[in-house]
C-alpha cells in the first residue's frame, strides 16, 4: 500500500543559533513585542503560555535585534528557560523555496539546485521532528532557512521542476546527507556518527574530478609553536598524534614527559581561532611552526555541492548527480514511498 507518510507543513524554529530572548513581529501595522520570562511570554507587557499566529496574512515579519526576516505560514511562539521558541508553520515548498536558495551559491546552475532541491526534500520528510517538539531549526544543523528575503528565482525553479520527487533505497526514503565539498573523495557516516548503521548508498565516493574547483578542495592554517601552545594551555609538548577512525579525527592527544593528554574534537576545536572546516585533517610540528591541513569542507557525507555544481556545468542531469553520490539509489514519487 502507498501512503502519504507526513504532512506538508513543517515546524521550524526560526533564529535558533540566535537563541533569543526578545523579538518583535510586524502584523499589518501592529508590532508586538516579545521576551521570554522564565517559561513565560510577555507580549506587549501581558504575560501569556504561549502565542499563535495564525496564517492569514501573505507574509509575517519577525526581527531579533537588527536582524528582520519574512517569512510564510503561522507561527507557534512560547519560552523556556528564558527563551523565546519562535515556531514557524511552514509548507513544503515555501521551506523548499528558502532551503534551496540559502543552501547553494546564487550562480549553481539549474540542474545542481534540482539535485539539491530532491535532497533537501527527501531530507526533510526523512528527519521530521529531529528536534522532538519542532520539526528542524533553520541553521546547519538541519537545513539553512532564511524566509521569504532568500529566495532565488532559479531555485524557486528547481523546487517546482522537482516536485513531489525524493531519493528512495527499496521504495523508501533514503537517508541523504550533503556538505560543501568533498576535498576528493566522500566518507561512509558510520566512520563519522557512533552508532551509524552502515547504507549500502552511503560509501566512498571518488570525487577529485568534480569538486576540485572549491576554495576549500584543500586547506591549510599555520601557527607558531608558542602561539599554538599558548592556544591549547600548554608550555612544552613532545609530540601531537590524531586519533582516527577511518578518516575522521575522535581525539587529539598531546605528549609532554611521561603523561598524555587528550582533547576531543569539539574541545580541539574550540580552542583553534576562525574554523576547521572539515573533521578530516592532519597536525604536524615543522620546528617552529604546526600546521593543521585537511581537504573537503563538511562531514563530506553524501552530495559535494561543489561536485554536483562541476557535474551540472559538465552537461549532467540532476538524476545523473544524484546516482552518482547515493549509487543504488533511485528517484520516485514522494506518494510511491512504502511504510514498513
Amino acid at each position: 500500500m502507498h501512503i502519504l507518510l507526513y504532512s506538508f507543513v513543517f515546524t521550524v524554529r526560526v533564529f535558533a543559533d540566535e537563541h533569543p530572548s526578545k523579538a518583535c513581529i510586524k502584523i499589518n501595522n501592529r508590532i508586538l513585542t516579545l521576551e521570554a520570562e522564565g517559561n513565560m511570554l510577555k507580549v506587549n507587557e501581558e504575560l501569556k503560555n504561549y502565542l499563535i499566529i495564525p496564517d492569514t496574512m501573505e507574509y509575517y515579519e519577525v526581527g531579533i535585534d537588527s536582524i528582520y526576516r519574512k517569512y510564510h505560514g503561522g507561527f507557534l511562539i512560547y519560552a523556556f528557560n528564558s527563551e523565546l521558541y519562535i515556531i514557524n508553520f511552514v509548507d513544503e515548498k515555501s521551506y523548499l523555496y528558502s532551503v534551496v536558495s540559502s543552501e547553494m551559491p546564487e550562480d549553481a546552475p539549474l540542474e545542481a539546485l534540482k539535485a539539491q532541491a530532491v535532497v533537501s526534500r527527501t531530507y526533510a520528510y526523512k528527519n521530521v521532528k529531529r528536534h522532538n517538539s519542532f520539526d528542524f531549526c533553520d541553521g546547519q544543523h538541519c537545513q539553512v532557512y532564511l524566509g521569504i528575503d532568500s529566495e532565488r528565482n532559479e531555485a524557486k525553479n528547481a523546487v517546482d521542476d522537482t516536485e513531489g520527487l525524493v531519493v528512495s533505497y527499496n521504495k523508501q526514503l533514503a537517508d541523504v546527507y550533503y556538505h560543501s565539498t568533498s576535498g576528493g573523495s566522500t566518507i561512509p557516516p558510520e566512520s563519522l556518527w557512533e552508532e551509524f548503521p552502515p547504507r549500502p548508498y552511503l560509501i566512498r565516493i571518488v570525487d577529485s574530478l568534480f569538486c576540485k574547483e572549491s576554495p576549500y578542495y584543500s586547506w591549510r592554517k599555520n601557527f607558531s609553536l608558542q602561539e599554538f601552545l599558548q592556544l591549547m594551555g600548554f608550555e612544552k609538548i613532545d609530540s601531537i598524534f590524531c586519533e582516527r577512525k577511518g578518516d575522521v579525527v575522535k581525539n587529539v592527544l598531546f605528549f609532554k614527559d611521561d603523561s598524555i593528554y587528550r582533547f576531543s574534537l569539539r574541545e580541539f576545536f574550540k580552542k583553534i581561532p576562525g574554523k576547521i572546516y572539515t573533521p578530516t585533517f592532519s597536525v604536524e610540528v615543522k620546528k617552529d611552526t604546526v600546521v593543521i591541513k585537511g581537504k573537503g569542507y563538511g562531514h563530506r557525507v553524501g552530495m559535494c555541492q561543489w561536485g554536483a555544481i562541476e557535474m551540472a556545468k559538465k552537461g549532467k542531469n540532476y538524476r545523473q548527480i544524484i546516482s552518482y553520490y547515493f549509487p543504488g539509489t533511485e528517484i520516485i514519487n514522494f506518494f510511491k514511498i512504502r511504510v514498513k
